[in-house]
């Protein structure tokens, strides 16, 4: 009888504990990309703009030229009025400076800036904003192009009043073959959900470099990167967590207002990159550590007690829940995913739902040994 009593707890434990865990994994699959989904539809409309306020495009390099040979002349040829191109190169050794030149013939709004020394990205950042003219400033990688040109177009219509603001825009990454550019490519859509919804409850913590906008006078009023200066990476997400108490924060959902990125074709190089990324987390609020762990936490979670389930569900029960809850977060981000052009398929948010959760632990776990060390 003890034993049976026993058994039947255990059931009743397995059971709460994976109905939670389906609740937050349909609140990270299912709910932010439904709110997400009503908001483009609500603004999918362009807004109607009289007057297109100057703006400085700024782009730090280092070693940077083919990417700069494939990908600047996009943004350069941006349908707009009135727009500089600085390009600051951070101490580059390569052909960077021929080129420029070579494209300055061409193309009177480019602005080149040329550093002796590398000096990293936020200095180098720092010395162009600096320098820019204008007062809105949209900032980009070498390594991005944007997926239309009336990208500036549909950023600049955010900052028609005279208030200070941040806008954040989606940085995509170009489809290719290999699970490895699936896995990028989702793990890029997913985080771009969370810090679009964030921004959306007025609580933004982060955005990407590669497709960011905000004033000129914001950065100075935060005293631009000063407070973050010895970190390497954060010249997006720790600048956003500064400044997004004294400023109005939009997102552009727009797919023809994203910016398109080449990404890595080793994983090596990708885990490189994470480590980057995350080195900025620990400076997170608690609310946004919980935030961006949940989905992970909630994945084992789910997987786990599923497994407990096992040994009192059938496996034909098991598989079918399986298959509905796949159907179930297939279908929903499928559908947002459209909305921004992301070229996404059932197979691949299959493979990420399960690949990931032990992904995110062992870069979790490298990056603690690698403090350590």
């Amino acid at each position: 009888m003890e034993i049976f009593i026993k058994i039947s707890v255990l059931y009743y434990i397995a059971i709460i504990l994976f109905l939670a865990s389906l609740t937050i994994r349909f609140f990270y699959k299912v709910f932010l990309p439904l709110i997400l989904l009503k908001f483009f539809n609500e603004n999918k409309k362009a807004k109607k703009v009289i007057f297109y306020k100057p703006i400085s495009v700024i782009i730090a390099a280092h070693n940077e030229e083919n990417n700069l040979r494939r990908n600047l002349i996009k943004v350069l040829e941006q349908d707009y009025a009135d727009f500089e191109v600085i390009l600051v190169d951070d101490g580059s050794i390569d052909n960077t400076r021929e080129f420029i030149n070579e494209l300055k013939q061409n193309y009177t709004n480019l602005r080149y800036i040329s550093l002796q020394y590398n000096i990293g990205k936020k200095a180098a950042l720092t010395k162009a904003i600096e320098l820019s003219k204008n007062e809105i400033l949209v900032f980009t990688d070498a390594d991005c192009y944007p997926a239309s040109k009336y990208w500036l177009k549909y950023i600049s219509q955010h900052f028609m009043d005279d208030k200070e603001r941040i806008v954040l825009g989606f940085g995509d990454y170009k489809k290719e073959k290999g699970f490895l550019n699936c896995f990028i490519r989702l793990d890029t859509y997913y985080i771009a959900i969370l810090y679009f919804h964030s921004a959306i409850i007025k609580q933004a913590f982060m955005g990407v470099g590669r497709n960011l906008a905000y004033t000129k006078s914001l950065w100075y009023k935060v005293n631009g990167f000063e407070n973050h200066r010895h970190i390497i990476s954060g010249d997006d997400d720790l600048f956003i967590k500064s400044a997004s108490g004294m400023a109005e924060i939009s997102i552009e959902l727009n797919p023809q207002a994203k910016t398109i990125s080449f990404p890595k074709t080793r994983w090596k190089d990708f885990i490189n990159q994470k480590f980057r990324h995350v080195s900025t987390s620990d400076f997170y609020s608690l609310r946004n550590k919980l935030l961006t762990s949940g989905d992970i936490l909630s994945t084992w979670m789910f997987y786990f007690t599923l497994i407990l389930l096992s040994f009192y569900f059938s496996l034909p029960k098991i598989l079918i829940i399986l298959f509905c809850y796949y159907f179930i977060i297939s279908v929903f981000n499928l559908i947002f995913s459209k909305r921004l052009n992301c070229k996404l398929n059932i197979f691949c948010i299959v493979l990420f739902d399960i690949f990931a959760m032990f992904f995110y632990v062992s870069i979790y776990l490298l990056k603690k040994l690698k403090i350590r060390n």
